[in-house]
């Protein structure tokens, strides 16, 4: 499953139901998801922020419940400030 937009958390669950009725039993794996890619932030990819971030409870669980494991891609930073990203990846990890 690659289509969720962790910026947008509200409709991955709908996005999930959609895909067990159209390919029962068949998605093993999410991702590769992006929280925060540079390269795609000129064709309008937001990143996840930490309250995005709090919001995705409803579907973690849903992956967890699977034993689905999720994928995510995350710059750390750029050159003027390497570890600009890290605290989104920590929210992350602690949740």
């Amino acid at each position: 499953m690659t289509f969720p937009d962790l910026a947008n958390p509200e409709d991955i669950v709908a996005g999930i139901k959609l895909l067990d009725v159209e390919y029962p039993s068949l998605f093993k794996w999410m991702g590769e998801v992006n929280l925060y890619k540079e390269a795609l932030r000129g064709n309008g990819h937001e990143p996840a922020s930490i309250e995005d971030i709090a919001q995705w409870k409803d579907f973690m669980v849903i992956l967890k419940e699977r034993g689905i494991p999720i994928a995510l891609h995350s710059d750390l930073g750029d050159d003027d400030n390497p570890t600009k990203n890290l605290a989104l990846m920590q929210e992350v990890l602690r949740l």
